[in-house]
């Protein structure tokens, strides 16, 4: 897996928390990966939940 490197400079006067940003940062990124998964892993369930909810309407 290649790395990828991301730096930041902030404007000057500004209240910068570096550790907070890297938190936050990889907090969405686990979010992302996670929600990715999930759908991943599911969509066969939620197919199939769909034709179970649509069977009705289709002839």
């Amino acid at each position: 897996m290649d790395k990828e490197t991301i730096s930041f400079t902030p404007h000057d006067n500004c209240d910068f928390d570096e550790n907070e940003l890297r938190n936050s940062i990889f907090q969405l990124l686990n979010d992302f990966k996670l929600r990715h998964i999930v759908e991943k892993e599911t969509h066969d369930i939620r197919t199939i939940l769909y034709a179970k909810a649509f069977e009705k309407y289709i002839d």
